[in-house]
Formats: structure tokens, C-alpha cells, sequence
């Protein structure tokens, strides 16, 4: 009996073993799921913003301008780069960006430093030198090398011409010196001094310059420029000037400056002529150089930067300041026995003859 059983317990096992064998050899495994498809994510080119630093210029552009004027107010410039992005939009990587100044036909780049998110140029100072600026274009590129960016191709944002303001400086002309470095302006086809002269002469050396004979302005020649006489210093001066790059603008081409700003004259051969219909903010300078009664309306649009220097009179070691802040003049050259000056006052701009002392402004010839 415990034979058969054994037997038969034997064969159970088998059986069971068989079996199971079967089993596994015709059940499917579960599937492996495949991962998810990542869709790429769609990536925008960061734009490159250009300024310029607030030191050395009047103003600054957005690189996304095509054409705009730089106002550059000395030879020194300095130039800033960085990526423009919005909060909540991705934006693709980019290399380092270049940057490039053409010259006429002349293309060289800038180096660049980067400080944070910024990239910063050196202090230039030899490229704009006694330059009018007036071939001068800026070009700022950058490359993105983001896999995921939707375009593959280098970003050109900024590209400026420069070609209004720049700097000059007349040196040694006849028996004179003058090593002051003055603002220049151009005015339609004319290029203009932006302020009036500083150099010293024997009618004006050592003068104090006081509000009708009150209080003294320390600063006056640094903000206003010298004042000349007209037979000691301006008759001289356009004589030695005969050779120069500069000379005093005659009668004509201040009435040509005029109508470049949109004047009418009311007669352009009388001996005082009006230009009633040049509003205040072309001519005249920041409201500190002004004293109106009215409502201010200069910002200097024109960039010719008149400023209400007043009325002289030459008294021994002094030189009084008559409608200070209200008057700005210089001088013409005119060949009749009166002097004419150009003009400015509250509401009104025109030519006169007159023969008090008044200040020098040069013309490019």
C-alpha cells in the first residue's frame, strides 16, 4: 500500500509540475509602456537693447531703431549691450553679442565686457574725435545655440546713424589761441558751434561779469561763453579766422539758419528782421539759462542751445549783465558800418544792427 502511494504522489507532482510548465509557456507578459513624446518647446530670440552712457551723450535709443540721431556731447563714448525679455515667455539662449561701428566703409568691432546681464564697451575716445559722426552706423549682433529655438539665425536690433551733434576746436588761428573743446550742431547743411566762444582777449581778460552792477556770476564764461566788442574783437578776429575751418557767419546764412528751423522772415533785407513764427523750444536751452514770465517752452529741439547770457556793458574791471536770463546774442558779419546780431528773447528770434557787445558763435565754412 505505501508503494502504491508513493507512486501515485509521485505522478501527482509530475503532473502538477507538466502542467505548470504549460502554463508558462503560452500566458503573454504585460506590455512595457512607452514614454510619453515631448513636444519641443517653442522658444522666442531675445532682442538686444543698445544704450549709451548717460555721461557722454544727450539721449539714448532702443536697439529696435532703424535710423535715429546719437547726440553725442564729447569725444568720449561708452556703450552698453544687453537681451530685452518679458517675465513668463521662453526665451532661447544666445552667445555672447557682438558689436560693430562702420565708419564709411570702415567696419570695427567694439570689445565688450560682460557685468551681470550687461555687456559693457571701454571708454572710447579716439574713434570720434574732432568727427561730425555724420558716416557712423552701430550694428549689435548675437547667435542663439538653444537646440530648442524655433529659428536659427543671428539677431541685427541695432543699427543707428549718428550724424547731428560732435565737438570741434579751433586751436592757433592768426594771433589768437583757442584750445577749448566746443559743442558743434548740424543745422540743414550748416554745422554750427553749439555754444558760444570762451577764449579770452585783451577787452574781456580778467572781467567780472554781475547783474547790473549786484551780484557776481562766478560760472558765467563755462555756461555762457565770453563777451567781445565789436571793433576790438570781432573785426579781428574775422580776419585772422581767413584761413580757418571756422568763420563768423554773415547775415545770409544766419537768415539760412533760420529758415532750416522753419522760420518766415517778415523782411529778410530790412536791418532788423523778425522771425515771429519760431517757437521757443526750437532755439533756446534748458529752462535754468531762462527767466520767462510766461509759461517755459524751450527744449532745445534744434540742439543750437541759445541762452539768455543778458545785455552788456563794459564798466572798468566789470562787465554788467543787463536782461539776464531774458536775451541771448551773438554776433554777424556784415559789411556795412553796423554790426548785426542774431537774436534771441521770449516769443521772438530775428536779426538786428546793433553796436552794444554781444557774444561769438562760429560757423563751419
Amino acid at each position: 500500500m505505501k508503494i502504491i502511494s508513493i507512486n501515485r504522489l509521485f505522478a501527482f507532482l509530475m503532473a502538477s509540475l507538466l502542467m505548470v510548465a504549460c502554463s508558462s509557456e503560452t500566458t503573454e507578459p504585460d506590455p512595457i509602456p512607452e514614454p510619453p513624446i515631448e513636444e519641443p518647446v517653442e522658444k522666442i530670440t531675445p532682442s538686444l537693447h543698445l544704450e549709451v552712457t548717460q555721461d557722454y551723450v544727450r539721449s539714448t535709443y532702443p536697439a529696435d531703431n532703424d535710423q535715429a540721431d546719437l547726440f553725442t556731447e564729447s569725444d568720449v563714448v561708452q556703450f552698453t549691450l544687453h537681451f530685452e525679455v518679458e517675465e513668463g515667455k521662453e526665451y532661447a539662449e544666445m552667445d555672447d553679442p557682438q558689436l560693430f561701428v562702420t565708419m564709411g566703409e570702415e567696419e570695427k568691432e567694439i570689445a565688450l565686457t560682460k557685468e551681470g546681464d550687461h555687456y559693457i564697451s571701454a571708454e572710447i575716445t579716439d574713434l570720434f574725435k574732432d568727427q561730425m559722426l555724420e558716416v557712423f552706423a552701430l550694428r549689435a549682433v548675437a547667435e542663439s545655440t538653444d537646440a530648442n529655438a524655433t529659428e536659427q539665425e543671428s539677431t541685427t536690433d541695432a543699427q543707428i546713424e549718428i550724424g547731428k551733434f560732435g565737438t570741434m576746436t579751433l586751436g592757433t588761428f592768426g594771433e589768437y589761441t583757442d584750445d577749448h573743446i566746443y559743442k558743434t550742431v548740424k543745422i540743414g547743411e550748416q554745422i554750427w558751434m553749439a555754444e558760444n566762444l570762451k577764449m579770452e582777449t585783451a577787452t574781456n581778460s580778467g572781467k567780472v561779469y554781475k547783474i547790473r552792477g549786484g551780484e557776481v556770476i562766478s560760472d558765467y564764461v563755462t555756461e555762457y561763453g565770453h563777451a567781445y566788442k565789436y571793433d576790438a574783437d570781432v573785426v579781428p578776429i574775422i580776419t585772422a579766422l581767413e584761413g580757418a575751418d571756422w568763420q563768423v557767419a554773415t547775415v545770409e546764412q544766419a537768415h539760412e539758419l533760420l529758415t532750416s528751423l522753419g522760420g518766415i522772415a517778415e523782411d529778410p533785407n530790412h536791418w532788423a528782421t523778425n522771425y515771429p513764427n519760431i517757437a521757443n523750444d526750437v532755439l533756446i536751452d534748458d529752462e535754468q539759462y531762462w527767466s520767462f514770465e510766461g509759461v517755459f517752452e524751450g527744449n532745445n529741439s534744434s540742439g543750437l542751445g541759445m541762452r539768455g547770457r543778458g545785455d552788456y556793458r563794459f564798466s572798468g574791471d566789470y562787465i554788467d549783465l543787463y536782461e539776464f536770463k531774458k536775451l541771448s546774442t551773438f554776433y554777424l558779419h556784415a559789411d556795412t558800418e553796423y554790426p548785426r546780431i542774431l537774436r534771441a528773447a521770449e516769443g521772438f528770434f530775428g536779426i538786428y544792427a546793433e553796436t552794444v557787445s554781444a557774444g561769438i558763435r562760429l560757423l563751419k565754412k
